[in-house]
Formats: structure tokens, C-alpha cells, sequence
């Protein structure tokens, strides 16, 4: 069974990416890990440690990414990729790009130069985002890029769909049929079928 509004499937990340994940989700290729370290980490902090794990913080850019957030969380407060730290006022993701989808709950953003670091935050019953100081420390959820290598692959070369080969065991290939994941606890698969 898929997960939302909109529907979302998913599959298990893995275990490898998830890592000491919470929860975590494979869409796309991409896996969406939600870590809740005993110390909370800044925004700078959390982004930090996602890029330590080949990562970023989550961008979410579309109602089925928030779905996934939603998921992965179980509707606890997480940082994600957005700020206005280089521009007051001008939210953008850590790559770059500019804000296409947006959450907001009511009246937010609404820190001015204090609050420059966007969490995803569960309130009134309603996943939606707010600006916070980035000083604040809070779980997070990172996106890190993830292709699981075909079960057909015997050796540690195999042949990319572009021709030539990826070697050491890469990581290439085209993603299979979502399906369904449960939330993950140490990366392996729970049994929860969300």
C-alpha cells in the first residue's frame, strides 16, 4: 500500500545510504534519511553531517517530496535545504535553485534577518515549514543519491545503460518499479508496510 495525499510508493533505501537512519525512503533514486541524534544538530550542523554521508539536506520541491518527509519523520520537526541566509526574503536551496513549491504554514516565514533556516515542522495537526533561527539545533533529513546495483550484477564491473563500463562495483543504472517501504531503524527494513 502507498503512503499520502498525493500517493506516494516507495522502496526500502540501502542499508548502506540509510546508514543509522530513523526512517528512510528510496523515490526516484534518491533515498530521503531522517536521523534524530541525541545531540540535535544546527542547520549548518545538520547540512554538514549530510554532505559527510554523500548527501545533501532534503529539498523538497513538490507535494510528493512532502508526502515522503511526511513519511520518513513520522511528523517530527526536521531541518531541510531551505534558507534566506544569503538574501533576506529570497528562500533558496542549497544548490541554487529557486523556490518552485513551497509549505508554509500561516504568517511564515516571518523571522527577518533571525530566522533564515527553514524547518519542517509538525503543528496544528499540519506538516508545514517555518523559518528558525539556524542556530536552533533540530533532527533532519538528508537526500542522498541512491542506485541500487541490478541483482543480475555477478561482478564488480557491469555494463551502464550509456555503453561504456562503470567500475568498482558502480553505482549506475536505471531505478525499478516503486513499491513499498516501512520505516527503517538502523537501515534495515522494519516490516511496517506504512
Amino acid at each position: 500500500t502507498c503512503t499520502g495525499t498525493p500517493s506516494v510508493c516507495t522502496e526500502a533505501c540501502t542499508a548502506s545510504v540509510a546508514g543509522d537512519a530513523v526512517g528512510s525512503a528510496r523515490y526516484h533514486n534518491v533515498c530521503y534519511a531522517y536521523f534524530s541524534p541525541t545531540e540535535k544538530l544546527t542547520w549548518t550542523g545538520a547540512l554538514a553531517s549530510c554532505i559527510t554521508k554523500g548527501g545533501s539536506l532534503a529539498i523538497i520541491d513538490s507535494a510528493t517530496k512532502e508526502v515522503i518527509l511526511d513519511h520518513v519523520t513520522s511528523n517530527a520537526d526536521a531541518w531541510i535545504d531551505l534558507s534566506d541566509a544569503d538574501t533576506e526574503g529570497s528562500f533558496k536551496w542549497v544548490d541554487g535553485s529557486s523556490l518552485a513549491y513551497s509549505n508554509w504554514y500561516s504568517n511564515q516565514p516571518n523571522g527577518g534577518t533571525g530566522e533564515n533556516c527553514v524547518l519542517a515542522s509538525y503543528y496544528d495537526s499540519v506538516y508545514e515549514w517555518h523559518d528558525y533561527p539556524c542556530e536552533n539545533t533540530y533532527d533532519y533529513v538528508c537526500q542522498i543519491t541512491d542506485i541500487p546495483v541490478s541483482s543480475s550484477a555477478s561482478s564488480a564491473t557491469q555494463q551502464p545503460s550509456g555503453g561504456g563500463t562503470t567500475e568498482g562495483g558502480g553505482r549506475r543504472g536505471g531505478g525499478a518499479a516503486p513499491s513499498i517501504s516501512g520505516r527503517t531503524s538502523q537501515g534495515q527494513q522494519s516490516g511496517n508496510s506504512g
